[in-house]
């Protein structure tokens, strides 16, 4: 298998799915972020199997090209868990439920996390091959935010300040990220010293009351290329 399309499996483990992308075939990462760009989609469906009073509820991803619909794939989902999902109690009937509301309506669309996964990759090799670039741990930080791992991303940001103590975005994206696990303390004094550095006051007050309501909204920007998160 080409190297570009094993990364892109391996990116799966980031999310907790340690397993293949069905439909996604011997592509590169490169006609991955064509075939994004061009409408493609990663989507998560779930089936549920209930042995007595064990159940497991399990998810496939798919790689779907622009066109393709998510509830043709559903089926076999929806249908394995109608027939051997109910079973287990008491979980059995509530994961069956989840699993059909998830297939029903078309899976979950999980590309941004994928994309994010895969530009995370891209700032390892930077981070490697210039480990004295600020720049390159805060991106990097700015990524693992965006998939939610706040802790990695608080290390990246803690490297990106040892490295550069003016570099502003990075106290505003720790900031971010004490924001979203409650660290109140931390994330005001680094939202203070982003202002001293020059930060605009408005747009950060912005940035960190939209993390206060889990709003976070730059998801958008995610599939394009690694370097256009700099200026972040």
């Amino acid at each position: 298998m080409p190297e570009g399309s094993t990364n892109i499996h391996r990116t799966l483990r980031t999310l907790g799915l340690d397993q293949s992308i069905h439909g996604l075939g011997h592509v590169t990462i490169g006609e991955v972020e064509l075939l994004v760009n061009r409408g493609a989609r990663f989507v998560m469906f779930e089936y549920c199997i209930s042995i007595v009073i064990m159940t497991f509820k399990n998810p496939r991803v798919y790689f779907l090209r622009s066109g393709e619909r998510a509830i043709s794939k559903s089926f076999p989902f929806i249908l394995i868990s109608l027939l051997l999902g109910w079973w287990g109690i008491p979980w059995g009937p509530i994961h069956t439920i989840t699993s059909l509301a998830t297939n029903l309506r078309g899976g979950r669309d999980v590309t941004a996390e994928v994309m994010v996964a895969i530009a995370i990759k891209d700032y390892d090799e930077a981070v490697r091959l210039n480990p004295q670039d600020a720049d390159a741990y805060n991106n990097r930080g700015f990524a693992y935010n965006n998939l939610g791992q706040f802790h990695l991303a608080i290390e990246d940001f803690d490297e990106a300040v040892r490295l550069n103590p003016e570099v502003a975005k990075a106290y505003v994206n720790r900031g971010i990220a004490y924001t979203l696990i409650g660290r109140a303390t931390e994330a005001q004094r680094d939202a203070d010293q982003a202002v001293s550095l020059g930060f605009d006051p408005g747009l950060l007050k912005e940035r960190l009351e939209e993390a206060k309501e889990q709003r976070y909204p730059y998801r958008e920007s995610l599939p394009a290329a690694p370097r256009a998160l700099e200026e972040h």
